[in-house]
């Protein structure tokens, strides 16, 4: 009797395991937290340190092509024009300094509460 029912409960284990791996949520650990706090620390860093970026022509035109203002709009046809030519364009963003600062203070508030805890 008892065999029946190890049988049962291995193949409802299969079953589970037999699902699309995609269709389980994953549980958040404290160690994903962690990594998290400490990508968001580099990049608020790199954010705060940096006050503009600027990009080559390559990445310009990409934007520009893209993620720009449509040709229809004056703008956007001026753009296009511009690009046509092949003269040589760049883009410089530069970011707000309260996003440096809010994932620095994010970035810190993860690592420090989810730090891992000391084996003995």
């Amino acid at each position: 009797m008892q065999e029946k029912s190890r049988i049962r409960v291995r193949s409802q284990r299969v079953s589970v395991f037999a699902r699309d791996p995609l269709d389980v949520p994953m549980q958040l650990r404290r160690r994903h937290y962690f990594i998290t706090g400490l990508l968001l620390l580099l990049i608020g860093t790199q954010l705060y340190v940096v006050h503009s970026y600027v990009l080559n022509d390559t990445a310009t035109r990409f934007l520009a092509e893209h993620f720009g203002d449509p040709p229809t709009t004056a703008k956007g046809a001026v753009t296009r024009v511009y690009l046509a030519t092949g003269a040589p364009a760049s883009y410089t963003i530069q970011p707000p300094r309260w996003i440096g600062y809010a994932l620095l203070s994010v970035g810190f508030v993860l690592t420090i509460c989810f730090h891992p805890p000391m084996r003995k």
